[in-house]
């Protein structure tokens, strides 16, 4: 009789673990990239979006350049991987500045795709470096 209370016992725990383990997880993969506070933006928080996109890409930049420093400071094979990385990105982020800039044309139907767009771009742009610095 005991042992069948303990199946169910014994479930619920394995349950409760899985869950803290998954939130663990994902807890541990927001905070760690941090260059923007992810949130939906509306079509009439536009001004908001492009503001707070703006200063998100200067701290990109920062960290570009904070990694292009410490690749100088490493061995040969590293620094030129890390280099066409930096380059790379270094490149991309014009672009996300241009696709920024036209935020203001965005029409209220397709906000809700301008702004993923713009996120996976970023992400993207952001992952990257993260990946680096590890």
């Amino acid at each position: 009789m005991k042992a069948l209370l303990l199946i169910p016992a014994a479930l619920l725990g394995l349950l409760a673990v899985s869950a803290c383990g998954d939130a663990a997880r994902a807890g541990r993969s927001e905070s760690r990239y941090s260059y923007y506070e992810k949130k939906e933006y509306t079509y009439d928080q536009r001004d908001s979006f492009r503001a707070d996109m703006e200063n998100a890409i200067a701290k990109l930049e920062a960290r570009a350049s904070e990694l292009r420093a410490k690749a100088s400071k490493t061995g040969h094979e590293l620094k030129a991987d890390t280099k066409r990385l930096i380059d790379d990105i270094e490149a991309k982020l014009p672009e996300l500045r241009q696709n920024l800039a036209e935020a203001g044309n965005a029409t209220r139907e397709g906000w809700h795709d301008f702004t993923r767009k713009f996120h996976d771009t970023f992400d993207d742009l952001g992952h990257r470096l993260d990946r680096a610095f590890d």
